[in-house]
């Protein structure tokens, strides 16, 4: 049973943020990665070009980090520095490997304190909270006419009498129930607590005694017949009710231990902290500044980057969730600063119980990391004269900057289409190259592609205005985004 520790989802992008210290001067780049620059008319070319990609901030800000994304990549293959060690695969493939670590944790945790027990099952049954019953349902529609509901009367009260004189119930409930879903169960309805049904049904079943059947009782869906099965039938059904409450339990339970065992405390200015890492995470990926505090360690701010970046790899949920962050009031911060502890603590534990992932999740897992550096490798054209040892390390670089252009324009053209690095790769990257997008080379990406569109809007007009001649590609008017804007990250 595999739980879920991270909002993630099974694509991955990693859109390494801002760096406000850096070389905010130089308007005319609008990112620098592994050495490689990014001119913001470049920048401008794509926005103005690809459809779908509105001319602002946030468009420009998920442009350049995507081509941080590549030029990481594509530097590092003419490096030689791609490694496929176990070390490398563990860091950027994180999440995978944290979501099954957590996952079997939790499965060897509810394996110890959340088992369902004989005495557990007993006493759910008799403390009358939840019924496990039987039913048969003749059905008749409210407005139906007055012989019908006659007969379909006489139809209830004739099976009630073949289940007093000992025919079997369930046989009966397949044989004849009007309710499909309990019909296939023979007559079975799921666990349910007291007013989960009508009035009438529920106060004629709470009567029944293990075992007793129900008068013919009437509701708006038609004639009824209810049984309470006894203890021995109902415990299977109960037991499969009672382990995820036992699960939940056990978890809040878990997690309330793990806070006064460690003695997990937020630190002193902790949100303002919290905030920084938020709107830079490229910046905060280092960050020894502690956030929370616990046994034989802390929160830092890095570690809470790696955290976010993990909740919002997902290009598609990613940026919903880092707005909901930063528009997160202090009284809620602190309150997620202690969970990302929890999770990081419930992480240790696993590893101190030697509890980890299968050989066959791993295979999964590296498998999954080098079929996607071999395919981007593909894709990106980085061939012989990117990864031939024996060439000059300046020309590879050279190369391998040259193949990431043509892998933009490829994508502007429609040519090719947008290729994800695996897991948390370009994160892992970034760590160990310098790598920013320039907010000064950001503003002025803005400010031209709006020019840019301006004076094709307008020279547009100009064509339309003026007599004859046939229509001129490319000048019916500006750039038109598909519906709804592009699904772009914000404040990343």
């Amino acid at each position: 049973m595999r739980r879920s520790m991270f909002l993630a989802g099974f694509l991955a992008i990693s859109l390494v943020g801002c760096d406000g210290d850096a070389f905010t001067a130089h308007a005319d780049i609008a990112a620098e990665a592994a050495g490689q620059e990014l001119p913001t008319a470049r920048v401008v070319d794509i926005l103005t070009q690809v459809k779908g990609l509105n001319a602002n901030a946030q468009a420009a800000e998920f442009v350049a980090s995507l081509w941080m994304d590549y030029t990481l990549f594509a530097q590092a293959v003419a490096d030689g520095s791609i490694a496929a060690d176990s070390t490398t695969i563990a860091e950027a493939m994180w999440v995978d490997v944290a979501e099954f670590t957590a996952g079997h944790w939790i499965d060897t945790l509810v394996a110890r304190r959340a088992t369902v027990t004989p005495e557990a099952i007993d006493s759910a049954y008799n403390a009358d909270d939840v019924r496990v019953l039987q039913h048969v349902l003749i059905t008749v529609d409210g407005g139906a006419p007055e012989v019908v509901r006659v007969a379909a009367r006489r139809q209830a009260d004739a099976l009630l009498a073949q289940a007093k004189g000992g025919a079997d119930f369930g046989a009966i409930a397949l044989q004849n129930s009007g309710d499909p879903s309990a019909q296939a169960d023979s007559g079975y309805l799921p666990p349910s607590p007291r007013g989960a049904f009508v009035p009438a049904f529920d106060s004629a079943a709470w009567l029944l005694a293990p075992g007793e059947l129900s008068d013919v009782v009437v509701t708006s869906f038609g004639f009824h017949i209810i049984r309470r099965p006894s203890l021995a039938e109902a415990s299977g059904r109960l037991e499969e009710w009672l382990g995820p409450q036992l699960v939940g339990a056990m978890q809040t339970a878990y997690f309330a231990e793990l806070d006064e065992v460690n003695e997990v405390k937020v630190a002193g200015g902790a949100a303002a902290k919290a905030r920084k890492v938020i709107d830079n995470l490229s910046a905060a990926r280092d960050g020894k500044g502690k956030l929370v505090t616990y046994r034989d360690g802390a929160l830092t701010e890095g570690m809470m980057a790696r955290f976010i970046r993990a909740m919002t790899q997902d290009p598609g949920q990613g940026p919903q969730i880092m707005d909901q962050l930063k528009q997160l009031p202090d009284s809620l911060i602190e309150p997620f600063l202690t969970d990302v502890a929890r999770q990081y603590l419930l992480l240790r534990d696993a590893a101190e119980a030697n509890v980890g992932l299968t050989t066959d999740e791993w295979d999964a897992i590296s498998g999954a990391y080098l079929a996607s550096i071999d395919t981007l490798k593909t894709v990106i054209g980085l061939h012989e004269d990117v990864i031939d040892p024996s060439a000059p390390i300046a020309d590879r670089r050279r190369a391998a900057a040259l193949r990431v252009d043509r892998f933009f324009d490829e994508q502007i053209t429609g040519q090719n289409r947008l290729r994800l690095l695996p897991g948390m790769l370009a994160w892992t990257l970034a760590g160990n190259s310098k790598a920013f997008v320039n907010p000064a080379g950001i503003q002025q990406v803005v400010s031209m592609a709006a020019e840019r569109l301006a004076a094709e809007q307008a020279g547009a007009g100009a064509l339309e205005q003026a007599p004859g001649g046939p229509p001129i590609p490319g000048t019916a008017g500006p750039l038109q985004p598909a519906t709804g804007g592009a699904p772009l990250p914000d404040g990343q």
